[in-house]
């Protein structure tokens, strides 16, 4: 999973370094996805309640119910999630770009990077 979203990070994201693209860039919308996507992999066959829903923020509510990711952790990423998604629609129906500066949400950013690495049980500098 983790290998599959490096290579489309590396193909699609393209925005300067002071810029964040709320889908692709380093804890965006993408890497959210990504963290649900693995939670199913990994154990819906174990829990198969994982599988009644395919939106992202019920399967960080199932996720958490089952004890597979921490209560702050669905929470967290149900948040950014949601803002991010936000965030771009307003762009997206003004005729924007999805981007911000950086600045903007680097700080959600980072937190969702630091769940990722810890949900996919990778090494701090592998998953940045």
């Amino acid at each position: 999973v983790h290998q599959m979203r490096l290579k489309m990070r590396e193909h699609l994201l393209k925005v300067p370094p002071d810029m964040f693209d709320l889908k692709q860039s380093l804890g965006g919308i993408a890497d959210i996805e990504f963290i649900a996507h693995f939670l199913v992999l990994a154990y819906a066959q174990q829990y198969h309640e994982l599988c009644v829903w395919s939106d992202n923020v019920r399967i960080f509510e199932v996720a958490a119910d089952l004890e597979l990711i921490p209560v702050m952790c669905a929470q967290t990423l149900t948040q950014i999630y949601c803002h991010l998604r936000d965030e771009s629609h307003h762009l997206t129906l003004a005729g924007k770009a999805a981007h911000l500066p950086l600045v903007e949400v680097q700080q959600q950013a980072a937190q969702v990077v630091e769940i990722y690495g810890d949900i996919l049980g990778l090494e701090k500098q592998q998953s940045e």
